[in-house]
């Protein structure tokens, strides 16, 4: 019996300071952590609209929306965060819109966890030489009046079209579809505010 009660005594002080270590380290990297992402998030905004030089923003309908200026004070275009369901976990994409709400200044994958090797080529790797360096790539100066449209196995031919990742299909339609309902969204918040 004086062992068992001492074996749970010992059990539930190590727990409790392995619970009190992990809550202070969580309190001590916590603000680092938020600081980082701001920083990586500040670097997307720059990287999806060339010419950025600062920016602010604004929140419609539960969305944030970043307008972007040049040096000079002038609209460069729009930057969101569209997230959404990939193969394996959520895909969540810096998209940058121009001025005219009809052309993608670019994009940049914030978070994925597809599958290493296939998927997780949306990020990473020169995938569809020669069509474009990386399958971001492909979306700088896309053409967004129409939805996007993805083709497989061959070049794309028509101005709001990217090839598809061979071997990442899902993860192709994924990133378009996730793209194609935020743009809709945004562009439908930025006309509607454009018009009070």
């Amino acid at each position: 019996m004086r062992t068992a009660t001492r074996m749970i005594a010992t059990l539930v002080v190590v727990s409790l300071f392995a619970g009190g270590t992990l809550a202070f380290i969580y309190r001590w990297a916590r603000p680092k952590i938020e600081a980082h992402e701001k920083e990586l998030l500040g670097q997307a905004i720059f990287n999806v609209l060339p010419g950025t030089k600062e920016y602010e923003f604004s929140e419609k309908n539960g969305v944030v929306i970043y307008q972007c200026e040049d040096a000079s004070g002038n609209l460069v275009g729009y930057a969101f965060v569209a997230e959404g369901g990939g193969y394996q976990d959520k895909i969540k994409i810096m998209v940058g819109l121009k001025t005219d709400l009809e052309t993608l200044g670019g994009i940049e994958i914030l978070y994925s966890r597809e599958t290493p090797g296939l998927g997780g080529k949306i990020a990473t790797e020169d995938v569809l030489q020669p069509v474009a360096e990386t399958f971001t790539e492909q979306f700088r100066e896309l053409q967004v009046s129409l939805p996007i449209e993805y083709v497989k196995g061959k070049k794309p031919e028509a101005p709001n079209e990217i090839q598809a990742i061979t071997g990442a299909t899902i993860s192709s339609r994924s990133v378009v579809k996730i793209i194609n309902e935020m743009v809709a969204k945004i562009t439908g918040i930025l006309k509607e505010q454009e018009e009070e």
